[in-house]
């Protein structure tokens, strides 16, 4: 289970958030996204504001996907992971028909791209859970494309 911490922690290890956790007068907004199956909101974990963070100083982001059925560069939701890492659809909630994958993208978050992280949510058997970065249409540079 992921470490809960208090709005004070938030606030002194994440410093974009600091005024609305705090209740400051300067407020600013917790991060979402809006996505075709809804709006994602940033996680308050701790492992999910590392990974916020690691996205923002330049991490690589992934995604597998199936030719024809998948998302390309204008996708929105990518792992810190390689899709081709044991047990990557179980933790991404894949749907069983995309667990196939034709090809593999990574890249890096554009300049001034709004973006959360959460965990991942599941789909049927596959559980979910994985720290996912959700991002608007296009955010990502995209620096490979490869076909296992």
């Amino acid at each position: 289970m992921r470490d809960a911490f208090s709005p004070l922690d938030a606030a002194l290890l994440f410093t974009p958030f600091r005024s609305s956790f705090l209740g400051g007068s300067a407020t600013r907004a917790i991060p979402e996204i809006s996505t075709p199956f809804g709006t994602a909101i940033q996680s308050s974990s701790l492992e999910d504001l590392a990974a916020r963070q690691a996205v923002q100083e330049g991490a690589t982001l992934y995604r597998g996907g199936r030719l024809g059925i998948s998302a390309g560069p204008e996708a929105q939701f990518w792992s810190l992971e390689s899709p081709l890492n044991p047990g990557f659809a179980q933790r991404y909630g894949i749907p069983a028909k995309n667990m196939k994958f034709d090809f593999i993208e990574f890249g890096t978050l554009k300049p001034n791209q709004s973006f959360i992280t959460r965990p991942a949510p599941g789909i049927r058997t596959n559980t979910g859970g994985g720290i996912e970065a959700v991002t608007n249409p296009c955010a990502v540079r995209l620096c490979g494309f490869i076909q296992p």
